[in-house]
């Protein structure tokens, strides 16, 4: 993208790092048959099933990905402080680059859009001692691939997954549940960290334990503890704190938490695939799975997921094979039956709205 289709939108291009408290205008973007296409984002928590089907079902996922400095800045106050001093150069040098090569990437032809939107930002966090925290515009899956941004922050002198305090947040919009699918999607994560089988896998495919900022909780509304989830589900609400592992607090997203910083493309693309499988796995039972069928499922939520995403494993490359190379859930490890015929299985092949 050139010097002058660099500077979207009021603000221009924004190459320094903002405020926490910035909040971007948003826009969804998908790429389909290698072209980029942007639609409206969804200002409410209601159902719309007409945007699911516009995006074939891919959900649009706004990333926030923490990241530390490593500081060897040389300038004469870094030289001349403390030890424990840090000066803002560095940070500021390595931000200019990175914001430019991530959109040097992108087609000035006008044609593509009226307007981009700049699709990474850069934020300080309150929670991180001298660190950036990238944002992006809610992308599919196949749109966060194919503008490959994250590959941007190697060997620039940042870290993610070797710090003790950087995560991995995604949002994701409430209008592409409806209640029951809703449901199903928090009775999946309940699952993933109830049983003790279960939440080993959790912690492999999170690559992080249960943290303080991100408990692992379930979401709670007021009401009966029979229907404390149904309510979740329905009203898209929750009582407890924004720290648990799912946050339900903003108007009209669902926060992921769980998830370990990490600036590796395979990383971020299993973390990505992962949410996208269980989205299309719920509407899968949604739409196609008979009552008998059903209650098998609800027995064991997650290996049914995992059937499903090694049946079709096409669709998730990189968060398949991560599973599949295991000891433990993989090929040999006797947890999933990869010769079960078509009508054994819930789907063969994703959901398409």
């Amino acid at each position: 993208m050139c010097k002058e289709c660099l500077h979207v939108g009021e603000d221009g291009f924004l190459d320094h790092i903002l405020n926490y408290s910035y909040k971007p205008l948003v826009d969804f973007y998908h790429v389909a048959n290698f072209t980029w296409q942007k639609f409206p984002a969804l200002r409410t928590k209601e159902f719309s099933p007409e945007t699911v089907q516009t995006l074939n079902g891919f959900l649009p996922m706004g990333v926030e990905l923490e990241t530390q400095v490593v500081n060897s800045c040389d300038c004469d106050d870094c030289e001349y402080n403390d030890e424990d001093y840090v000066c803002s150069d560095e940070r500021d040098d390595i931000l200019y680059e990175v914001m430019r090569d991530i959109h040097n990437n992108l087609d000035c032809d006008s044609a593509t859009f009226d307007q981009w939107r700049q699709l990474v930002i850069a934020k300080y966090d309150g929670s991180l001692n001298y660190g950036i925290e990238f944002v992006t515009q809610p992308m599919t899956v196949l749109a966060h691939k194919e503008l490959g941004w994250v590959k941007q922050l190697h060997h620039r002198g940042l870290y993610s997954y070797s710090s003790d305090n950087c995560g991995l947040h995604v949002h994701i919009p409430k209008a592409f549940f409806n209640t029951k699918t809703l449901w199903m999607f928090l009775s999946l994560h309940e699952q993933f960290i109830s049983r003790v089988e279960n939440r080993s896998m959790f912690e492999f495919i999170a690559q992080r334990r249960d943290r303080g900022y991100a408990k692992w909780q379930m979401p709670e509304a007021s009401g009966y503890y029979a229907t404390n989830k149904l309510n979740v589900a329905k009203h898209k609400v929750m009582a407890n704190d924004r720290s648990s592992m799912l946050n339900l607090h903003p108007p009209y997203t669902i926060e992921l938490r769980y998830f370990k910083g990490n600036m590796k493309p395979e990383g971020l693309y299993g973390y990505l695939e992962f949410i996208q499988a269980m989205y299309d796995f719920v509407n899968v039972v949604d739409k196609a799975v008979p009552p008998i069928v059903m209650q098998r499922v609800k027995e064991d939520w997650v290996q049914h997921f995992m059937q499903f995403v090694y049946t079709n494993n096409e669709y998730y490359p990189v968060f398949s094979q991560k599973m599949l190379v295991t000891r433990k859930w993989g090929v040999n490890s006797g947890y999933i039956n990869l010769e079960l015929t078509e009508k054994e299985i819930i789907s063969n092949g994703r959901r398409v709205s």
